[in-house]
């Protein structure tokens, strides 16, 4: 078989021995998903987590209004709320 031949098609694998396998999540990211999984409500905007990322955002970014978002369609929403429009008015995102 030639080389060129691609893997799928029966030829030699571009890698032949896998990569070793890595831990997903590390101590301390463990403890923290866990005290996140562990929370009585899993409304995230004002969590503990949420509250120290905005707090950590905020130092190096000192801004007036801030609001944490868990998408970037929440994100439109807050945006277009913000804009006060009247009913009716025409919004191209």
């Amino acid at each position: 078989m030639s080389t060129s031949t691609l893997a799928l098609d029966g030829g030699p694998a571009a890698i032949p021995v896998p990569p070793p396998r890595r831990h997903r999540w590390g101590p301390a990211e463990l403890r923290r998903l866990t005290a996140m999984v562990d929370q009585e409500t899993l409304f995230y905007w004002q969590s503990p987590q949420t509250t120290e990322l905005l707090d950590l955002f905020r130092q190096h970014y000192p801004l007036k209004h801030l609001m944490p978002c868990s998408s970037c369609t929440a994100s439109l929403h807050i945006a277009v709320a913000a804009l006060q429009l009247e009913p009716g008015s025409e919004v191209i995102v």
